[in-house]
């Protein structure tokens, strides 16, 4: 996973942070932690490589954003952080005139379907309208 181009931006950024990532056994449905007070981020261990960008990008948005707890607003800005980090505007427009489907899009970006839909959510209508 060190060698994919995300992966290798999300392990710089974490490093910029101070933070460290670690893998291990997490019990399901749990995916990823992050331990403010010792700047570490855990992440599932069986994860694939789509399902790891995501939870890191997701755990690394909890910490740019200094939560401490979770609740509906603060796993909001994670992923809204995570889906703006990990999607590249131009390969998503260059992928979605191949096949807009979320799906589609998601398995060509190496992303989950998931932070796919995040993303149009909040830069879909700005997308088109660069297009345009």
């Amino acid at each position: 996973m060190d060698r994919h181009p995300i992966a290798r931006r999300l392990h710089a950024e974490a490093e910029r942070l101070g933070l460290t990532i670690k893998r291990a056994p997490l019990e399901p449905p749990l995916r990823g932690a992050s331990v403010p007070a010792l700047d570490l981020i855990i992440v599932d261990q069986a994860l694939v490589l789509p399902q790891y960008l995501e939870t890191c990008g997701h755990e690394i948005g909890h910490a740019v954003h200094g939560h401490g707890c979770t609740d509906p607003h603060t796993e909001a800005q994670a992923w809204r952080w995570a889906s703006n980090f990990l999607v590249n505007v131009d390969e998503y427009a260059r992928s979605e005139r191949i096949n807009p489907h979320p799906a589609s899009i998601a398995q060509d970006l190496d992303l989950t379907t998931n932070i796919i839909i995040e993303w149009q959510r909040h830069h879909g209508s700005q997308l088109l309208t660069k297009a345009a």
